[in-house]
């Protein structure tokens, strides 16, 4: 892959001075960017803005994964791995949710799989690249699943 595009500059860029490069090395950062780049190439700038993720108690989590909206869901689960400390806990909504009917709420819980990884370094490794294994089986899931098992094998240092 060629770096000095004017397209993989800008993912450069962006991965150097993003949120993941504190935690992940930059050529996953670049990867995760260049990714992201090439899947919303239709979505309008202005549309594209960044939210923090918001810390909600344990029982509202709950209670969103009980009855909430698919949005209000993948905000949930991206709340839980952020703030919750119970990884095992967090793992098992995500897993769960990796098999929800709605899109956006399969790749969020994809993702998040591999950042329980990154942040807590500690994982059921065999359950859960196996589970995502299965959902990158799904073409509209490849690229979520590819990154989340990349951020897994490089924090928990596995092959």
């Amino acid at each position: 892959m060629k770096k000095n595009t004017k397209e993989h500059k800008g993912a450069w860029e962006l991965a150097a001075t993003g949120e993941c490069s504190r935690f992940l090395p930059k050529r996953l950062c670049f990867l995760r960017v260049f990714r992201a780049q090439q899947y919303n190439a239709n979505v309008e700038e202005e549309k594209r803005t960044y939210k923090p993720v918001k810390q909600l108690p344990r029982e509202a989590l709950m209670e969103i994964f009980r009855a909430g909206t698919a949005s209000q869901v993948a905000e949930a689960l991206w709340s839980a791995t952020y703030h919750d400390p119970d990884w095992r806990w967090v793992q098992t909504e995500c897993l769960r949710f990796l098999t929800y009917t709605d899109l956006e709420v399969r790749r969020a819980a994809a993702i998040c799989l591999g950042l329980i990884a990154v942040f807590h370094r500690k994982l059921d490794v065999g359950l859960v690249l196996a589970a995502l294994q299965r959902a990158g089986e799904d073409p509209e899931m490849k690229a979520w699943v590819e990154d989340s098992i990349a951020d897994i094998r490089h924090s928990m240092k596995v092959q």
